[in-house]
């Protein structure tokens, strides 16, 4: 018989080797409707990450290509786009405003039954994914990660519209405050450039240092790069 709580556990810790994770837990809430119990949906195969312009029609166009599961998020300013809305909080974090991803491996748990769902590709994988999973000695190899906020030092945003349509550059330069694990650098600095107008209309970069004087002095390269006549500053978050 299948221990439901103790298969959660697993799944959770078996999961922390990907990027993408969405978890999805009823907490054991009585629901006549509910299908799962929980989802686990792990690593990308295909995503779509953008800005809060004509988000909803990307994100649909997305669903219809794929015409499977996806997970993600639509953040709070999304309404900006629907309505005529302006943010003035700032932005701490830099996330997409919007994030799907279609997960190449999918856990269904729902009473002491677990399905389990790999795209075609992925499939020659369940077998050694189990056998790792039911391995996993949850009270020895758990560990409570300390959650750690990254610290912004700076961000400026520029909108541009022409009859191309509308385009954005973000620049964000903070300090990881992980640089004390060893795995992390001790400043980013972030580029986004968006165009609507492009095949691709996303492109980005992402720049490690340890020096903040050197942080800060790519950050003024990129504005004085990529900022010039016809660009408007954007106050909002």
């Amino acid at each position: 018989m299948l221990n439901a709580e103790k298969v959660k556990q697993q799944l959770l810790l078996w999961s922390q080797q990907f990027d993408n994770v969405v978890w999805l837990d009823s907490n054991q809430y009585d629901r006549s409707h509910t299908r799962y119990d929980a989802i686990l949906a792990v690593d990308e195969f295909t995503s779509i990450r953008t800005s809060k312009i004509n988000a909803f029609h990307k994100l649909n166009k997305f669903q219809r290509i794929t015409k499977d599961w996806i997970f993600g998020y639509i953040t709070y300013d999304i309404k900006n786009d629907i309505e005529l809305l302006k943010s003035e909080n700032r932005d701490e974090l830099g996330f997409d405003e919007l994030f799907f991803f279609q997960p190449k491996k999918l856990f269904l748990l729902k009473g002491n039954k677990l399905e389990i769902q790999y795209l075609k590709f992925f499939e020659k994988d369940v077998e050694r994914d189990l056998e790792t999973i039911q391995r996993l000695n949850v009270t020895k190899e758990a560990r409570v990660n300390k959650l750690t906020i990254a610290s912004r030092i700076k961000k400026e945003t520029y909108l541009k519209d022409s009859k191309k349509g509308k385009a954005i550059r973000k620049f964000i330069f903070w300090k990881s405050n992980k640089e004390n694990t060893g795995d992390y650098p001790s400043y980013l600095c972030y580029y986004l450039d968006f165009s609507e107008s492009r095949k691709d209309p996303i492109k980005k970069k992402i720049y490690p240092f340890e020096d903040e004087k050197e942080g800060l002095k790519l950050f003024k390269s990129l504005m004085d790069d990529n900022i010039k006549k016809g660009w408007e500053k954007y106050n909002g978050a």
